[in-house]
């Protein structure tokens, strides 16, 4: 089965009967409008122990209506936190992602309540309940003491009907064939307990410094729109706050980021720039510390700039405005680009929004279940390798701090477009 003595990972290339599923029980039922029921999800491992999942359940929701997941069966049977149980109603879609901090031989197997999802009427027709197939589910291998990818034997969990009477139906049978999902190599693994260090298809850096090369997955060159024939050298001088690298205990000078700039008067935008930002000294215990850097630009002057702009273990974040504030964390968000820059120096002052960490090395531009149990896998670490990858705070150590980080920025999900 394993490609390999020295495979980490199983990927399966095509789904089958013998791999897990989730299955909705009943599958389908006839409701009338604004009339509730329950349903159980549960998992089915086929005898395969399972670390952890995050799925995307999605459905019509002119239709129907998810009104809330009970998860307490679903922890009680192995799994031991849900760190994300949350309900869209407008985009028609529930994420739940689970995972287990228990001991390899203690993990999830054969079939398992994962909780109680609670349905209700919502207009006449009919919904499909599916899974998308952009889902993580995470097995352990006992003999080569590792985690793997596995696909569901199906994605499709039933149909639901809403009509103007309360006749019942039994449940209806779904066919697992209907869809097929398959975890590739562009999906990315949920280890936990193990301790083998994780990766999403770059190995981790040892240089004691964090690094900005290859593993973030952007073009030097966005081709929306080339300045290589614009003239004007503009210059920013700019101050940045970043998340969680706040204090004195943080044990970093120099960091790394990128950024570029985007003018939307005619759409046209900047490669890419690596710039080093150097802190700023820190007067008192209790001062916050910021970044300064400063980075030069080909472009024209204009007044509609916006500035994309990713620390290392950080979301991508989109700025419009030359004096950016937010009132709650994370709050800050913007449409159209509104920054005036000259042919020049230009003078910045971001420092009042934070840059959310969340997205670990390797970056795929979104804090997810990998990001969480990149942390979990390495709790106590403090190897050159492992810290450039998960010690979200830069203190030399991985621990709750950095968990704590990362499941904060987890309700954000994806970075600035």
């Amino acid at each position: 089965m394993f490609a390999g003595p020295e495979a980490n990972r199983l990927l399966k290339s095509k789904a089958s009967a013998a791999d897990p599923s989730i299955t909705l029980n009943p599958t389908g039922k006839i409701l009338t409008v604004n009339e509730e029921t329950s349903a159980l999800l549960s998992l089915n491992t086929k005898d395969k122990r399972v670390s952890g999942l995050s799925i995307v359940i999605k459905y019509d929701p002119q239709v129907i209506g998810f009104t809330r997941f009970e998860p307490d069966a679903g922890l009680s049977k192995g799994f031991t936190e849900a760190i994300e149980n949350t309900i869209n109603s407008q985009k028609g879609e529930l994420r739940l992602t689970m995972f287990s901090t228990k001991k390899d031989s203690e993990l999830p197997v054969n079939t398992v309540v994962l909780g109680t999802l609670k349905i209700k009427g919502i207009g006449v027709g009919k919904s499909l309940i599916k899974i998308n197939e952009q889902y993580e589910v995470i097995g352990f291998a006992q003999r080569s003491d590792s985690n793997y990818t596995l696909s569901l034997e199906n994605t499709l969990l039933g149909e639901w009907q809403v009509d103007q009477d309360s006749a019942q139906i039994s449940p209806t049978t779904v066919n697992p064939s209907i869809t097929s999902a398959q975890i590739t190599g562009d999906n990315f693994p949920f280890p936990t307990g193990s301790g083998v260090q994780p990766t999403k298809n770059a190995q981790p850096s040892s240089s004691p410094a964090p690094s900005l090369t290859s593993a973030i997955p952007y073009p030097t060159s966005s081709g929306v729109g080339s300045v290589s024939q614009l003239a004007g050298n503009i210059s920013l001088n700019i101050k940045i706050k970043l998340q969680g690298i706040l204090n004195q205990n943080n044990n970093i000078e120099k960091i790394p980021v990128i950024m570029r700039l985007l003018n939307e008067a005619n759409n046209q935008t900047t490669d890419y720039q690596t710039v080093v930002f150097d802190t700023e000294k820190i007067i008192g215990s209790n001062s916050i510390k910021t970044w300064t850097g400063k980075v030069t630009f080909k472009a024209l002057a204009g007044t509609n700039y916006s500035i994309y702009i990713k620390g290392p273990k950080h979301l991508r974040k989109k700025i419009c405005d030359s004096k950016a504030t937010e009132v709650n964390f994370g709050g800050y968000n913007c449409l159209k680009g509104n920054i005036n820059l000259i042919v020049g120096e230009n003078n910045l002052d971001l420092s009042n929004i934070y840059l959310i960490a969340g997205d670990l090395p390797t970056q795929d531009g979104l804090t997810n279940a990998y990001d969480l149990a990149l942390i979990i896998n390495n709790l106590g670490k403090t190897e050159r390798s492992i810290l450039d990858k998960a010690d979200v705070n830069y203190d030399d150590k991985i621990d709750t701090q950095d968990f704590a980080l990362v499941l904060k920025a987890l309700g954000l999900k994806n970075e600035d477009e």
